[in-house]
């Protein structure tokens, strides 16, 4: 009687050991539960889970994810660096274009604070002088006027170039905003599908 218990008793703590060797096994890994392998895969098809990490934190976390989870985080990080993209490019032709505007502007006051200041020396001679050289007064009129024509042109093209800000910040503006705002939306759409599960 003994010996017979001893064995049964023995068969079934190998039969349990066995049930719970099968059960902790093929324990199916959840989404959105830890994971310590980034990119190691736990299932297969539909159901295959991926080690990433969250894109549900701010903070470094390794998680198991469901394919349209990695599928649908794809999606937003390629849109993030498009919008990234696009807004580089935005910020950097706005600059160049400020740039452009504040080396004209700055080029327009020089040449008119010395056609202010040539024609005020002009006016001073001639008021002490009214029968001054005629060559020399015709001479010093037309570098006046040639300093005023430099003057002209450099406002002129101040101009164009806000004309081309506006332009640029009207066309690439609006295409950084769409942009933004589809990450926005693939965000939220990420946030959903992720917390799921599914």
């Amino acid at each position: 009687m003994r010996k017979f218990s001893a064995l049964a008793l023995a068969g079934l703590l190998a039969a349990g050991t066995t049930v719970m060797g099968v059960s902790a096994s093929s324990a199916a890994v959840k989404a959105n539960t830890a994971c310590t392998k980034a990119g190691a895969k736990s299932g297969t098809g539909k159901n295959q889970l991926t080690c990433m990490q969250s894109p549900l934190t701010t903070t470094p976390k390794l998680i198991w994810a469901s394919a349209n989870c990695v599928a649908a985080n794809k999606t937003y990080l390629d849109a993030a660096k498009k919008r990234d993209d696009l807004t580089a490019s935005f910020n950097n032709a706005v600059s160049k274009i400020n740039n452009a505007i504040t080396i004209n502007q700055t080029d327009a006051a020089n040449w008119t604070a010395k056609v202010t200041k040539y024609t005020n020396d002009l006016n001073a001679f001639l008021a002490k002088n009214p029968n001054g050289d005629p060559k020399s007064v015709a001479s010093i009129r037309s570098s006046i006027q040639a300093l005023q024509i430099q003057a002209d042109r450099a406002n002129k093209r101040v101009a164009t170039l806000q004309s081309q800000l506006t332009d640029t910040q009207s066309s690439q503006g609006s295409l950084v905003k769409s942009a933004a705002d589809n990450v926005a939306q693939l965000k939220t759409q990420l946030t959903v599908i992720c917390k799921s599960g599914l």
